[in-house]
């Protein structure tokens, strides 16, 4: 997707990592220069499709948005977050620098909403949006009921999914006793970290499917796109480490079920949506929604859904043109984690079908025309393993 006239003003991206990485090729391919603002770098380091923005002093992770806005030296330009944090505080901008940095993006109500797994349960059950069963827990009191049963079927999870990341290396606790679950809570409410417990909705990985695209400022929803998990790692709360595009006519509840949500709330922005199709009922099940830039945000774009760019030309009260169609059967592996989807039983794969799966695949990270982020990657894997600091 690229205009007749591509704009000038640059785009920044907010975070690191892999979703910064593809959102910066994105933007290169569809001719905007995109800038890395963060006092940190991951995977993305290298890349020809990013300029660092080099502030005076020097970025720091702990500064707010607000305070590294005012060294930007550009007059305008474009913010895409590619975090939890960052869309929280470009939501929460004053509006003199809303007017110099916009973003598409929804209100900081909607945002506060969607990123705290609290509220996002209450509105889901709000507007009869079929999700697993969910328990909110903030308190040991909120626990003593809890039942064997419930051990069975149950798993917890944060409000705040980053903090919670940082604190644990993990997306969430499994516990097999009332008495294991009340010592896990009292060490997240120990860090201030809130709590639900959610249902597990059976089925095997391959029933994710994740609904994607952009909603305009004018509330016009100018694409769906869908993929399927095929592999995860770990087992249960992991990441996908190989999918494959689909039809969206192949997960048309879920579908309705996010045209139903996003117009419910007035939403604007990014989302990608995460759905599980329960194997008991065949009901697809709203997980959680992401309101920024995700991991394999690359992918969707080379299947012709290029979000980081439709997001950029909304920010600047462009035309979005509408996407209709999209390749499906396109298929993603990201090989440094997938290599290991064969000890998931769920998956039901071996090394053998796992690695040949990869010459029909694309690979996360790596790019022929964008290949120092693949390389200096594995170097720095190489040296974590000899033992030696980074």
């Amino acid at each position: 997707m690229k205009t007749e006239q591509t704009p000038a003003i640059p785009a920044i991206l907010l975070g690191e990592g892999l979703s910064v990485l593809g959102a910066g090729r994105s933007l290169f391919r569809a001719g905007v220069t995109a800038y890395q603002l963060s006092g940190a770098s991951g995977i993305e380091a290298g890349s020809r499709c990013l300029k660092r923005l080099e502030l005076t002093p020097a970025a720091k992770n702990e500064e707010s948005l607000l305070e590294l806005l005012e060294r930007v030296p550009f007059d305008k330009a474009v913010l895409l977050p590619c975090s939890d944090r960052w869309v929280n505080e470009v939501a929460a901008l004053p509006p003199e620098l809303r007017a110099r940095f916009p973003a598409s993006s929804p209100g900081s109500e909607i945002v506060q909403v969607f990123t705290d797994k609290s509220g996002f349960s209450r509105l889901l059950a709000q507007h009869d949006i079929p999700h697993p069963e969910t328990r909110i827990v903030s308190t040991l009191a909120d626990v003593e009921q809890i039942s064997a049963t419930d051990c069975e079927r149950f798993f917890m999870k944060p409000n705040d999914s980053q903090s919670f990341f940082a604190r644990f290396g993990k997306k969430a606790f499994d516990f097999e006793s009332g008495a294991q679950a009340k010592k896990l809570l009292q060490e997240c409410v120990e860090n201030n970290l809130g709590m639900i417990l959610q249902e597990y909705v059976p089925g095997p990985p391959s029933n994710h499917y994740y609904v994607e695209g952009l909603v305009d400022r004018k509330g016009s929803i100018r694409a769906v796109f869908a993929r399927q998990r095929l592999r995860i790692y770990p087992a249960r709360f992991g990441n996908s480490t190989a999918m494959i595009s689909v039809p969206s006519s192949q997960v048309q509840g879920a579908v309705d079920s996010m045209r139903k949500l996003l117009g419910a709330v007035s939403y604007r922005g990014i989302f990608s949506a995460e759905f599980k199709l329960d194997a008991r009922d065949g009901v697809f099940r709203l997980i959680e929604v992401n309101i920024r830039l995700w991991w394999f945000n690359e992918f969707v774009a080379s299947c012709g859904v290029n979000t980081a760019y439709m997001a950029y030309l909304d920010a600047l009260e462009q035309e979005v043109p509408e996407v209709r169609s999209y390749r499906t059967g396109v298929r993603e592996a990201y090989p440094y984690y997938d290599i290991h989807s064969c000890q998931v039983k769920e998956n039901k794969t071996n090394l053998p079908s796992v690695v040949l799966s990869w010459l029909l695949s694309r690979w996360s990270v790596f790019s022929w025309s964008d290949p120092m982020p693949s390389l200096n990657w594995v170097a720095q894997r190489i040296k974590a393993k000899l033992g030696f600091s980074s």
